[in-house]
């Protein structure tokens, strides 16, 4: 059983249904657990943090050895907490 409720796309307002749709589109219009299930919540939030792990990934011009590992840059906690680490 998920801590945070499902988000449909009924529930997210009109103006970010865009973003919602972007974001849940390879997953079948949803997302039901891990940090996406949190972050979903706020459409254009996940799309930001998608967008910088995504830049720090490929598109960094850090040396391989010092760049950050995206599943580092955001994670969930056990206790709910969505971080940002830089």
């Amino acid at each position: 059983m998920a801590r945070t409720p499902t988000v449909t796309r009924d529930q997210v307002p009109e103006p970010l249904r865009a973003a919602f749709d972007a974001e849940t589109a390879g997953s079948g219009g949803t997302i039901v657990g891990g940090p996406g299930s949190v972050m979903i919540h706020s459409p254009e939030m996940r799309h930001r943090a998608n967008v910088l792990v995504n830049y720090l990934r490929d598109e960094s011009s850090l040396s391989k050895k010092i760049q950050i590992p995206p599943d580092l840059v955001v994670k969930t906690q056990a206790v709910d907490i969505v971080e940002v680490i830089l």
